[in-house]
């Protein structure tokens, strides 16, 4: 057979019978659409939809901070980190509260309850472990949970912050709390709860102790680590001393350049 006569014959067969499909027909690639360290698919084996050209994405509240390692032959591992999750300010808060909890619960831990029989609790303000005349809005913090905490479980707990009289101040309200005196602890069955905490980058160290005033033996201790939040971190930061209020008195040029109407204070003079 010539080969005219063979082309020929293809041609016909490719007019009667069609081209035969060389190629299967490919969908359009999909893609992924959401923020970098966001980009999950909902599942790895969905089924394509023709009606959308993106695959949506599950929202990420947690992210893993694992790292990739050679595998020795050339290509990569991936070692699983910890995983964070992404608290809100209020888990946060509610946190700091069970903290505390745990706390009261190892002070009371085992105790032999006669202890408290004619005696009362008075948990005071945690410091610096490394300055004991130091303190935060989170050593406040702690005393005045403690006080919550040994009430909800009958423990005789006593306020000694209570000042002789009432104050009322115009347009601010009715105060009794103090801390502008001295408390004389005359029950010498009493019990102090007193304690320390030391912050580095991400933890606080916490060190509690049930103190009998009478002798100073330490009846009961306990110790956690407050993870530094951003709730901690703040009530951290409300440390050292504030601005107050003070009387400057003022005189006009002439009186205080007159030598013979200065004070011995105004002429800088000791005073013994």
């Amino acid at each position: 057979m010539s080969n005219a006569f063979r082309g020929v014959l293809i041609a016909l067969l490719v007019i009667m019978v069609g081209a035969p499909k060389v190629w299967a027909e490919k969908h359009p690639q999909q893609q992924v659409y959401g923020a970098v360290e966001s980009m999950v698919p909902e599942s790895a084996d969905a089924p394509y939809k023709e009606d959308t050209p993106f695959t949506p994405v599950t929202t990420v509240r947690s992210y893993d901070s694992g790292v990739m390692l050679p595998d020795g032959t050339g290509g990569m591992l991936w070692r699983k980190g910890t995983i964070r999750p992404d608290l809100t300010a209020g888990d946060n808060a509610r946190e700091v509260k069970l903290k505390v909890r745990e706390l009261a619960n190892q002070l009371l831990c085992n105790l032999d309850w006669e202890a408290f029989k004619n005696a009362s609790v008075l948990p005071v303000t945690f410091v610096e472990q490394d300055n004991f005349e130091r303190t935060s809005g989170f050593g406040r913090y702690i005393a005045e949970a403690l006080i919550y905490e040994f009430n909800q479980r009958n423990v005789p707990v006593k306020e000694y912050r209570i000042g002789n009289e009432i104050t009322g101040r115009k347009a601010e309200g009715e105060f009794m709390l103090t801390r502008n005196h001295r408390t004389y602890v005359k029950n010498r069955r009493a019990l102090a709860i007193v304690g320390t905490y030391y912050q580095v980058k991400d933890n606080v160290f916490v060190n509690a102790r049930m103190v009998r005033v009478s002798d100073n033996a330490v009846l009961r201790t306990a110790q956690l680590v407050f993870q530094q939040t951003d709730v901690v971190r703040r009530m951290l930061a409300d440390t050292g001393p504030k601005l107050s209020s003070g009387y400057v008195s003022m005189r006009d040029f002439t009186t205080m350049t007159r030598a013979n109407d200065l004070t011995a204070i105004d002429l800088g003079e000791d005073l013994h």
